[in-house]
């Protein structure tokens, strides 16, 4: 029976892949034109490091303009990409990991203040279906 490590390495073109330097991605967001070609809501991805291109199939999300998440919990990963594939469909907005769920903060301001407080803030939040570069009213708001 082939390991996991094999398989990798077969599929990466007889190349080894460092298992540590992998990261999941959930796409979260279409891009700014709304469509989500090439990805779909919700999903998951392996990438070689944070912000980066998929070793077997060579995506790279950021080259597509698609919200993402990177982080290299899987528990995280997994959970939120079953949020954005999820019915209802989730609220927009800024979302927090507490490390067993998904929570959006009531106080969506609040949320972004933690986050940009926090030293490893990309493990604390995700936006969920939301174009990039939007921004919240109630941020920055008087």
């Amino acid at each position: 029976m082939p390991t996991a490590e094999q398989i990798l390495f077969v599929l990466n073109g007889c190349e080894p892949i460092n298992a540590a330097d992998l990261w999941f991605c959930v796409i979260t967001a279409p891009r700014a034109d709304g469509s989500w070609w090439p990805c779909q809501p919700g999903e998951l991805l392996v990438v070689n490091d944070e912000c980066g291109r998929e070793p077997i199939g060579g995506r790279k999300p950021a080259k597509w303009d698609v919200e993402a998440f990177y982080t290299q919990d899987f528990a995280a990963a997994e959970a939120l990409s079953k949020l954005v594939q999820g019915k209802p469909k989730p609220r927009k907005g800024w979302w927090e990991w507490d490390g067993e769920t998904w929570m959006r903060p009531a106080d969506q301001a609040a949320a972004l203040e933690r986050w940009r407080a926090s030293p490893d803030g990309d493990h604390l939040r995700a936006l969920v279906g939301v174009s990039p570069g939007r921004q919240w009213p109630e941020v920055g708001a008087k």
